[in-house]
């Protein structure tokens, strides 16, 4: 499986950001999610907080950081790409952001029905759908140096 660096902020202060990479794979399951987020946590500085791509990342992530007993808030803050549907059933709720999957797939279906009606070739077009962010108890305001 092909793997990738992928940066990280380290902890955050008004005098400096300091940086950290970590190794992930391009297809990420809940288990090395997991694995890489319980090693970039013993780094130093450790990161305050984490933003996860997917699903299955967001729930890696927060098993981790159940396993080592970190106060979501107090000690870092998560960020998950992707709404769950069962986000408020969880013990900590996490702060996600939430892709309008909807209007996107009406809006391709459209315009490849378009296309295949008109017989016209495809225009190059730029949609921009607005993200919907959802804030819980995962995430609180980073506390400067």
């Amino acid at each position: 499986m092909m793997k990738k660096r992928v940066s990280r902020p380290g902890k955050l202060s008004r005098a400096n950001a300091n940086a950290a990479s970590v190794q992930v794979t391009n297809w990420p399951t809940v288990t090395s999610t997991a694995t890489s987020t319980l090693s970039s946590l013993g780094e130093t500085p450790a990161p305050t907080a984490i933003v996860s791509l997917s699903n299955f990342m967001t729930i890696g992530v927060m098993r981790a950081l159940t396993d080592l007993g970190v106060r979501y808030q107090e000690d870092l803050s998560l960020i998950g790409v992707d709404d769950l549907d069962w986000a408020d059933v969880m013990r900590i709720r996490p702060t996600l952001i939430a892709q309008p999957i909807e209007a996107m797939t009406r809006t391709a279906i459209a315009a490849l029905l378009e296309q295949l009606t008109t017989a016209e070739p495809s225009q190059k077009r730029r949609i921009l759908f607005a993200p919907k962010l959802t804030e819980r108890e995962s995430c609180a305001p980073p506390a400067l140096c």
